[in-house]
């Protein structure tokens, strides 16, 4: 670990970088890749030929079918599904068929050998291989020569198993061993198809489709998502009133610049980026007793009224911004969400539909269906498409109590979901207030309420980074450029 220092205008912050994630190695395959097909292929014909083996030889007892039939079979139509499907990007996914497949030949070498040093040797070559594997996939190492080497091991082992070689072997006896030949070729294959390359960040095991668990944390905050297993406990209320008044000036020239619709909401939002940017901490959330880093996808939820009447409908709006959005991109982004929402009175909106459909669902059932979705929630089970849908998986979502002309509130952490943050803001409001030299002046805030989930980050960050925000909102300008630098959360 090393301390990145940054001049926030008046002060200087510590944070926390880890330099070493920018020299992993991650290994992927890509699937317009002969290579990565031909793989596919192996493993998809040693599931076949095993089936049509076993019709030919049958199976001689219920363990067998299910530790030399079915587990094999399992393990490499996984592995050909997760090297399509999650090859680019989720290249450790296939260490699930691979441990299968490690039990599988323990088992074969269990039936050959009597012997326990025989057996000992294979089983503790096999989980050399399998360990390398993960730590392959993982991002632990370097290249690919210790995973080509215990690889190498297992194959001599394989031999020595078929009597020193397979192909001197009767006719009938190579044919049962055609499926393992298949699952050896594909990896040798997989070994040559892999290509590395350097990345500060990649998905690992342990890792959401949504965020990036945090392995190097504090063990104090790691313990306290246990003691406060639930949001709601663990919530810190903060607020603040923010002075207005030379931003109102710059909101009009902007305004007379071509952006018509700017408002304090988009200047807010585009200094939360900002200063997403440079305290990355508030881009964390807790999901199943663990912290994880949505690093530079901030995922913006507000709920808006199609048109201002008590019955009028509401629809949630979710915004994926990045730390490098100027106040431009923000205002545009948040313009065309509106706008698409809006411009009906219908609800169009793939969350309206989903609402809906759940509204028809009968009572008992609805607690069942919410009842599984946090149980796939707390293991990062959920779908992705699932998960966009959800306004209570964001980085934070926003409240105008300013547009109801009231003052805002304090508003609850959601148990359901992984939402961390909640800011309201409320209506302007006229201070006149005493100078040191004895004369009066009229000032514009607006009052801002946070609900905070303390278990991501302490409060001397929080405050550090309202601090940064504060300066941002009373110097604008800054926000019309990109951040010089985009500082990223801890491994």
């Amino acid at each position: 670990m090393c301390v990145v220092l940054r001049n926030n205008l008046s002060n200087s912050v510590p944070l926390w970088y880890d330099k070493t994630m920018e020299n992993r190695v991650y290994f992927s395959v890509r699937r317009k890749s002969i290579l990565t097909w031909l793989v596919v292929l192996c493993m998809a014909g040693s599931a076949m030929s095993r089936i049509m083996v076993t019709c030919m030889r049958g199976a001689e007892s219920s363990s067998n079918l299910w530790c030399q039939i079915i587990l094999p079979m399992a393990a490499s139509l996984l592995y050909a599904f997760f090297v399509i499907y999650e090859g680019n990007e989720r290249l450790y996914k296939t260490t699930i068929p691979v441990m299968l497949l490690t039990v599988y030949f323990c088992f074969q070498a269990k039936e050959v050998y009597t012997g326990f040093w025989p057996i000992a040797l294979c089983w503790g070559i096999y989980l050399i291989f399998a360990v390398v594997h993960v730590m392959l996939t993982n991002g632990k190492l370097q290249n690919r020569w210790p995973l080509v080497f215990s690889f190498f091991l297992i194959c001599v082992l394989l031999a020595w198993e078929y009597k020193t070689s397979i192909f001197a072997r009767a006719w009938g006896e190579l044919v049962d061993g055609i499926p393992d030949v298949m699952i050896l070729v594909g990896f040798v294959v997989m070994l040559v198809a892999m290509r590395p390359e350097k990345a500060a960040a990649r998905s690992r095991w342990g890792d959401r489709c949504d965020g990036r668990r945090l392995r190097k944390l504090d063990p104090m905050m790691v313990i306290s998502c246990y003691f406060m297993a639930h949001r709601n406990e663990a919530t810190n209320y903060y607020e603040d009133a923010l002075e207005v008044s030379e931003l109102d000036a710059f909101i009009h020239k902007k305004r007379r610049e071509g952006y018509p619709q700017l408002g304090f909401m988009h200047l807010l939002l585009a200094a939360y980026v900002r200063t997403t940017a440079a305290y990355p901490g508030l881009n964390r959330f807790i999901a199943g007793q663990r912290v994880y880093s949505r690093d530079e996808d901030i995922v913006f939820s507000m709920v808006v009224k199609k048109e201002m009447k008590l019955d009028g409908e509401e629809t949630v709006i979710k915004l994926h911004l990045n730390p490098e959005d100027t106040l431009e991109t923000v205002y545009t982004k948040f313009a065309e969400a509106v706008s698409r929402e809006k411009s009906t009175t219908e609800a169009t909106s793939s969350y309206d539909h989903l609402v809906r459909l759940l509204n028809l669902v009968p009572g008992l059932v609805l607690k069942f269906v919410v009842w599984l979705l946090r149980l796939m929630d707390y293991f990062g089970l959920l779908p992705k498409a699932l998960l966009e849908l959800s306004p209570f998986h964001a980085s934070v979502f926003f409240t105008s109590m300013g547009s109801l002309n009231i003052a805002p509130v304090y508003h609850h952490l959601y148990n359901f979901g992984n939402l961390p943050v909640f800011l309201a803001f409320g209506r302007k409001r006229v201070a006149r207030e005493l100078k040191v030299d004895g004369t009066m002046v009229t000032k514009r805030y607006i009052d801002i309420r946070v609900s905070l989930d303390e278990r991501t980050v302490d409060g001397f960050y929080y405050a550090s980074a309202f601090q940064y925000l504060k300066s941002l909102l009373k110097h604008p300008e800054q926000l019309l450029e990109s951040p010089a630098e985009v500082i990223r959360d801890v491994e």
